[in-house]
């Protein structure tokens, strides 16, 4: 089954993110603003019927109580219970990239400019000038078994933040032909394995 904005409410054919819930909806974020389906129903979220400031959505992602954290070109917000609310506090216009929970609870996202965590009603930031990430142009953020932060980014590889510690893996010290400079995706199998996939600095085209 294909669905697509002609036969559904999915609102654009630009789908960057999607994700379920623990009622097994299906949550679709593109382009032109946020979906959900349960199987028979739809419901649509955008800057006409909710607070949102962009109908672009950039991430998502399911924490622990069963809510959904909604990354978008312009702040984070938040849905429980269907209702959103914003929480992008002091983010408020941030382009959000990607959104991670650590074991604990707590919040990440990876935004243009850094990566965040958020303490309460504030995101705290980091980036170049006070942590150990390469450059401020994340393009992921996961956190793995051990709680530590995998940030991938365009032009530096990937920064580990392991506490309240750093570590650094560029793709070339990977010893792999034709490997580019950035890290756009990761993934953690449950053997230890660390899964990424590279990125040109100028193009979408890279190696697993």
């Amino acid at each position: 089954v294909s669905y697509k904005p002609e036969n559904s409410l999915v609102k654009s054919n630009l789908v960057y993110s999607i994700t379920t819930d623990n009622n097994n909806n299906i949550w679709m974020g593109s382009s032109d603003g946020l979906s959900k389906y349960d199987g028979r129903n739809w419901k649509v979220y955008t800057r006409n019927n909710s607070v949102l400031r962009s109908n672009v959505i950039t991430s998502l992602k399911k924490d622990k109580l069963n809510r959904i954290w909604v990354g978008t070109s312009e702040g984070i917000y938040l849905i429980e219970n269907d209702i959103m609310s914003d929480a992008s506090f002091n983010l408020q216009n941030q382009s959000v990239v990607d959104i991670a929970e650590s074991s604990s609870g707590t919040i990440w996202a990876a935004l243009n400019g850094g990566i965040t965590r958020l303490n309460g009603n504030s995101w705290q930031l980091f980036d170049i000038a006070n942590s150990g990430l390469k450059d401020n142009y994340p393009l992921c953020i996961e956190i793995d078994f051990m709680d530590r932060i995998w940030v991938g980014s365009r032009y530096s590889g990937i920064s580990i933040l392991d506490n309240n510690n750093w570590d650094y893996i560029s793709t070339y010290s990977m010893n792999i032909a034709g490997l580019e400079s950035g890290i756009n995706s990761i993934c953690f199998a449950e053997d230890g394995t660390v899964w990424a996939g590279t990125i040109a600095t100028t193009a979408d085209v890279g190696k697993i």
